[in-house]
């Protein structure tokens, strides 16, 4: 977006600006950005309230909309994963960085197997760069590719019971990895940060906990393996809400703020 501040007014009230994740927003909370190269666009677009809550407080923009994250996922019935006492499944998706919380599941996991818990935690994504992992991270399981296998990859992780998504990245905005969730009928446990706690619902369709805190998060875990009922009512639930960001629901909105 840096060529916004070369172009003539009369093209850029033809522009729409749509910000993906939280980086705009806490540049121009920081002074990073300044809110004035963007006045004269027709719409900057992000992803929740909160985000535009920001963008409002440190700016004097007016043209701030909000239309929330969305995918293109298969619409037929996604089978969900029938809970068992047997072993608990927790999946997390995302990099594999400190940023995301990786640190904390770690920890977490070994309290509750110094606990005597029977679990598993399976880890899909890219490692960041300079991030590294002892022999710990042995379920590793590689990529989910929602994009160009959607079927497989969703059906993938209906298979598990909870998302761990404990991350306190400083770009978090609108985790598609939540829809994902959603979609796949899991409930989530999140921190509370940035947009998590306006996508989530705690108790509602996920559990939102404290950054940082290994041991929160590793008490969330055992609540949620020890009340399994909560969790099927919960992930019948939000198979249903995930449709709600299809990008079928979300498109006609989001058109009209970009068609010139």
């Amino acid at each position: 977006m840096r060529l916004i501040g070369f172009l003539r007014p009369t093209i850029l009230h033809k522009i729409t600006y749509l910000v993906i994740g939280g980086y705009f927003p806490e540049g121009i909370r920081s002074k990073r950005f300044d809110w004035k190269v963007y006045n004269n666009l027709k719409n900057v677009v992000v992803e929740g309230q909160q985000l535009k809550n920001t963008v409002v407080q440190y700016s004097e923009l007016s043209n701030v909309l909000v239309v929330p994250n969305f995918k293109d996922f298969p619409l037929k019935n996604i089978s969900t994963r029938k809970y068992s006492s047997n072993i608990f499944m927790f999946v997390f998706v995302g990099q594999i960085s400190e940023g995301k919380g990786i640190r904390e599941i770690l920890e977490a996991r070994e309290i509750l197997k110094n606990r005597g818990f029977r679990f598993q935690i399976d880890f899909f994504g890219p490692f960041e760069e300079d991030f590294s992992l002892d022999s710990e991270m042995s379920a590793y399981c590689g990529f989910l590719d929602f994009q160009s296998d959607a079927e497989q990859s969703y059906s993938r992780l209906s298979e598990y019971d909870s998302l761990l998504f404990p991350t306190y990245w400083k770009g978090e905005g609108f985790p598609g990895v939540i829809i994902d969730a959603f979609v796949a009928g899991l409930p989530v446990i999140a921190t509370d940060w940035n947009m998590n706690r306006e996508i989530i619902e705690d108790n509602v369709n996920g559990f939102i906990i404290e950054p940082k805190n290994s041991e929160v998060l590793a008490e969330k875990m055992i609540w949620v393996m020890e009340n399994q009922a909560v969790l099927k009512a919960i992930g019948e639930n939000n198979s249903k809400k995930g449709k709600e960001f299809q990008i079928d629901e979300i498109w006609p909105k989001l058109i009209k703020y970009v068609v010139f």
